[in-house]
């Protein structure tokens, strides 16, 4: 039985981090930079996305910038549910958003 050392727990560290970094230039790219204290967090095969959006569009385009970068992957489950118009009583409230990637039909809740 293989055990895992503290090598393979440094590697996976740095790969969960230069995913994380991977997807907010991603993001940061697809909205022209327009979000505040953004924040990607990877836990195994869930990416969790919290910031502030000017609209639900920019919301979207975030969205679809994860997607593009990570639909090859496999299965992974997006949450959004802390990515929030600035101001939701101008803009309208921003729900909850879940996708699953990794297959051709990608479902948005």
């Amino acid at each position: 039985m293989y055990k895992a050392d503290e090598h393979d727990l440094t590697w996976a560290t740095e790969v969960k981090q230069a995913l994380e970094r991977a997807i907010e230039r991603q993001i940061l790219r697809r909205v022209w930079g327009r979000i505040k204290k953004l924040e990607v967090e990877v836990k195994d095969s869930l990416i969790f996305i919290r910031g502030f959006v000017p609209s639900y569009f920019f919301k979207q385009l975030a969205l679809q910038g994860v997607l593009d970068l990570i639909d090859s992957a496999g299965p992974m489950r997006i949450e959004t549910k802390d990515l929030v118009a600035e101001d939701p009583s101008k803009s309208g409230a921003c729900g909850s958003t879940t996708a699953i990637a990794g297959s051709s039909n990608s479902e948005t809740m």
